[in-house]
C-alpha cells in the first residue's frame, strides 16, 4: 500500500545503490513511480529525432548535470552554474 516517487536527482546521484535499494523494497511490496528521469530521457530522444537542440533549465547539482551530459543534452543552465545576476554584474563576470 506504499508507493514512493523517485526523482531524477536521486537516481542520478547513485544509480547502483539506488537500484539495489529499490530491488529490496520491491520485494517487500513497495511500488515505485519515476518523476523527471523518464520524462527527461523521452524529451532528449524526441528532440534528437526532430534534430532540435536540447537545453536543460533548472539544473542545481553536479549529478543532474552529469546525467544530462551523459544523455546528450546540448546546453545546461541553472543555479549549479550561477544564481541570477544583474546585467552589469553578468557583463563583468563574462569579461573576466
Amino acid at each position: 500500500m506504499l508507493e514512493l516517487e523517485l526523482t531524477e536527482s536521486l537516481i542520478a546521484e547513485g544509480p547502483d545503490k539506488v537500484a539495489a535499494t529499490i530491488r529490496r523494497l520491491k520485494s517487500a511490496g513497495v511500488r515505485f513511480s519515476i518523476d523527471d528521469e523518464a520524462i527527461s530521457l523521452a524529451v532528449i530522444s524526441l528532440a534528437r529525432s526532430l534534430r532540435l537542440k536540447v537545453i536543460a533549465e533548472g539544473v542545481e547539482t553536479g549529478a543532474q548535470m552529469d546525467f544530462l551530459r551523459q544523455h546528450g543534452c546540448d546546453e545546461i543552465q541553472g543555479f549549479y552554474f550561477s544564481r541570477p545576476l544583474p546585467a552589469d554584474t553578468f557583463a563583468d563576470t563574462l569579461l573576466r
